[in-house]
């Protein structure tokens, strides 16, 4: 109790002597802890050192320096002159602490300027994008990691896995001003590339006075191409209406965006975005219609799906056949004007499945492709060479069943052999001939052109170069036979033997020479503008 008011009048005493700042001219009185301009927190020692004459030194703070509030008083100065200062009795922001010394000489008084700091950095971490895939395509390959400071601090930022093992450090210590610093997370870990999966870009940051705050932001790193799986397509065949098709889709990030294109022979005919893409089972239904509204025509249709997932990795699927068969009116035609300088070799019957493949093998060497008009029965004879037909991108048209001539038969026979021809076709390679019909001989009448369009043939393809290659006079007469009567547009009849195969080289060559481009029937027709 003696000591408490010893120190109440020396504080009055000195309320009136003090002037801020000022010390014992020998300088009796000497903060040693905190010093001048440090930040401080929690409870912090406060000491000075003294003139020995020293019997008790009171601390006291004020915010104002005006009002000073007493922190405590050392009566023994055995261990050094200090006190323990509760910073936390004080607002965060400039204080300045008093040290007065009862001497024997009188009281001495030194003051020194702090910054009291209990606050913690504020921390935000905010990563874009938010799944990425460092696999070089340009798409999202890095993650960026914007991290938001309330104060400057020292800040170290580390990748972390799921497991909250440290993967990568990407700054240690740095001094960071208040704001927002950036960094970049290339995948990296240790010299090779991360594992697929969840990490945390963490953030610490500690203050002049110790405090720390962090946070985390949520990254997924993900290489992986979503999966797709086609379920179905219906109905099929398909006539007037839209398509609805039905597949799945799985990617550990999620879906961001997926489309379904409309593809026939000559190219994408429309493009369906598929509404807030998601994993699991989807359907959506395509309209079998060109962009300016008409409906397709009969003919094998493809639907290819796209997907791209929110890391930014592209799959596109595996295209699902198609047919859209219904009633047309059928046209004659003999060649395609306005096609430029294209031709369309057509190769007929497919008798012989050793010249087939030699066609085959001609047509892609000289990197082209034709159409082959094969009666059904060959085509299911010579399976594997029909599906090899497909797969190099060449077309087909349908020659009947077994090449009967059908001027005089019923409207039921003709279609029975168009549709048996069809689905030979369908069954060996899943493709269709739609809409491309050669009658056997080149021989129709109104009977047959009618059954064709009932049953979707739109286009009956006739021809008006004809070497009459089935006479088989020998490969150089086939190939001088065909180049002497070539024109930009014509259509060749020819057919699948032995002296055509030999007689190929030649014609292609001839072709050149001549500077017109063999072309496959739908290549020819796209070329004058139609599909």
């Amino acid at each position: 109790m003696v000591l408490v008011r010893v120190s109440l009048i020396l504080a009055v005493v000195l309320g009136a002597l003090f002037v801020p700042g000022s010390a014992d001219a020998s300088g009796g009185v000497q903060f040693t802890h905190p010093l001048a301009g440090d930040h401080v927190r929690g409870t912090t020692r406060v000491a000075v050192t003294a003139d020995p004459s020293t019997t008790s030194v009171l601390f006291e703070w004020s915010s104002d320096g005006t009002t000073w509030t007493t922190i405590g008083t050392d009566a023994d100065g055995g261990d050094g002159w200090s006190s323990s200062f509760d910073t936390t009795s004080a607002s965060d922001g400039p204080v300045t602490l008093r040290a007065t010394a009862a001497t024997s000489g009188g009281p001495v008084a030194a003051t020194e300027g702090v910054v009291v700091d209990n606050t913690a950095p504020n921390v935000g971490v905010v990563v874009v994008p938010r799944w990425f895939s460092p696999n070089g395509d340009g798409r999202k390959d890095v993650a960026h990691a914007c991290v938001t400071l309330s104060e400057s601090a020292s800040m170290t930022v580390r990748v972390v896995n799921a497991n909250g093992v440290v993967v990568r450090t990407l700054a240690s210590g740095a001094s960071a001003p208040k704001g927002t610093s950036s960094f970049t997370w290339n995948g990296n870990a240790g010299g090779h590339r991360a594992a697929d999966g969840r990490y945390g870009i963490v953030a610490r940051a500690v203050d002049e006075a110790g405090n720390h705050g962090t946070d985390t932001g949520p990254v997924r790193l993900d290489t992986k191409a979503p999966l797709i799986r086609w379920i179905s397509v219906r109905p099929e065949p398909a006539s007037r209406s839209p398509v609805t098709a039905t597949f799945g889709l799985q990617d550990a990030s999620g879906i961001a965006a997926a489309s379904v294109a409309l593809v026939d022979e000559v190219g994408v005919v429309r493009r369906v975005r598929i509404t807030n893409p998601r994993t699991g089972p989807s359907s959506v239904r395509v309209p079998i219609r060109y962009a300016n509204g008409s409906l397709v025509m009969p003919a094998l249709y493809r639907l290819g799906l796209m997907a791209t997932d929110r890391a930014g990795n592209m799959r596109t699927s595996k295209e699902r056949s198609f047919r859209v068969v219904r009633p047309v009116t059928s046209k004659l035609w003999y060649n395609v004007e306005g096609a430029g300088r294209h031709v369309s070799l057509t190769f007929d019957d497919c008798n012989d499945g050793s010249a087939w493949n030699r066609i085959l093998n001609v047509l892609t060497a000289n990197h082209l492709h034709a159409t082959f008009f094969c009666i059904g029965g060959n085509v299911e004879r010579y399976a594997d060479t029909a599906r090899r037909t497909i797969r190099l991108g060449d077309s087909v048209g349908n020659h009947t069943w077994d090449h009967q001539s059908l001027p005089g038969h019923s409207l039921s026979f003709v279609e029975n052999e168009l549709e048996k021809d069809a689905n030979a076709w369908w069954k060996v390679a899943r493709v269709t001939p739609l809409p491309y019909f050669r009658p056997p001989y080149g021989a129709h009448d109104r009977t047959t052109i009618e059954a064709a369009g009932r049953l979707g043939y739109s286009r009956t393809m006739l021809w008006d170069v004809d070497p009459q290659d089935w006479r088989r006079p020998g490969a150089r007469v086939i190939a001088s036979k065909v180049l002497g009567a070539i024109h930009p547009g014509a259509i060749v009849v020819l057919h699948v033997q032995a002296q055509t195969a030999a007689a190929l080289p030649a014609i292609l060559s001839g072709l050149r020479s001549k500077h017109l481009l063999q072309s496959s029937l739908p290549e020819l027709f796209g070329a004058a503008g139609m599909r």
